[in-house]
């Protein structure tokens, strides 16, 4: 149907689309702090303007947004939203467990004083749509975020921002299919916290990291590949755990540009006099300004072996 009056949801109601296509046009009004929810699978809503929601929810089917949304309180299970316009979330967004996609021109926003927790599934950007996170990201489980259908779209962690990865080991938190490409910007403080090994893009994409803030993997390890690679700028810092049997990275098929300050922390003792490997990769170029060793240890030698397909930088202390 077509609503062009007043939708009144009161604080503790809901009004649910089971079914069908609906469409409020121009002028239509959604007023009260109750849940605008979207549930059934074959169902399309489509807002004309923009709207200040209490309460949002996709489990399943489409909306469709002609205008700037801000919404308090954001939950996606499945489900498409679409827009060219940007959607900011400025409280809590939560997303679990199934296939949800966010498409269009626009810009999905974290606000300052939000929290997005990504627990399981998986997160699509198509047509172009970008993700910035101007407050708390919590990626745990298995949840990972994908550009596909040809978008090309970045993600941002702005400065002042937190992005926590407690993935499940061998997950890929950020990647791209063939016709995509993802840029990963990170200019605040990007934290893996779970043991394990991470994946960033895959080995047919174009998947992009760039770290100008603080890159913390002192927690397991990340595995880092496609054609763009991973720069680290020179304001950026770099933490990651170093033992004789631990690399922080491994890089495959991807050019790693090396700047700013690496940070060395063991939970161990790493062996003096011998040469431990911290990271691997394929093409490297730059190299680390300072390299901090762990406590109570000196660098004594620094080597960037420039083996074509088997390089590494190795620190001896």
């Amino acid at each position: 149907g077509t609503f062009g009056g007043t939708l009144a949801v009161g604080d503790t109601a809901a009004i649910r689309f089971d079914r069908g296509t609906h469409t409020f046009s121009a002028g239509a009004l959604i007023t009260g702090n109750g849940n605008f929810y979207v549930y059934g699978s074959a169902t399309t809503v489509t807002l004309t303007d923009g709207y200040s929601l209490k309460q949002l929810q996709i489990q399943n089917g489409t909306l469709n947004a002609g205008g700037a949304m801000t919404v308090e309180t954001f939950s996606q299970v499945n489900g498409t939203y679409a827009s060219s316009e940007n959607l900011t979330v400025s409280d809590t967004y939560g997303f679990a467990g199934g296939t949800a996609a966010h498409s269009g021109s626009g810009t999905t926003i974290i606000g300052s004083e939000a929290t997005a927790t990504f627990s399981s599934g998986n997160f699509y950007l198509r047509g172009d749509r970008d993700l910035v996170n101007n407050g708390t990201m919590n990626q745990s489980g298995g949840a990972n975020i994908r550009s596909l259908g040809g978008s090309n779209s970045e993600i941002t962690n702005s400065g002042g921002a937190t992005w926590s990865l407690a993935t499940n080991n061998n997950t890929t938190f950020v990647y791209n299919d063939s016709s995509s490409t993802v840029t990963f910007t990170n200019n605040g403080d990007l934290t893996k916290t779970s043991s394990g090994r991470v994946y960033f893009g895959t080995s047919s994409g174009t998947a992009t990291l760039v770290n100008n803030g603080n890159l913390d993997i002192s927690s397991g390890f990340m595995y880092i590949q496609g054609a763009a690679g991973a720069t680290f700028s020179n304001a950026s810092t770099l933490t990651i755990q170093c033992s004789a049997t631990q690399k922080g990275i491994e890089g495959n098929g991807d050019p790693l540009n090396f700047g700013g300050t690496l940070v060395l922390v063991s939970t161990i003792t790493p062996p003096t006099g011998q040469a431990i490997r911290v990271i691997d990769y394929d093409v490297h170029s730059g190299t680390f300004s300072t390299i901090t060793p762990p406590q109570g240890l000196t660098v004594q030698t620094v080597v960037y072996d420039n083996t074509v397909n088997n390089g590494h930088l190795d620190v001896t202390f």
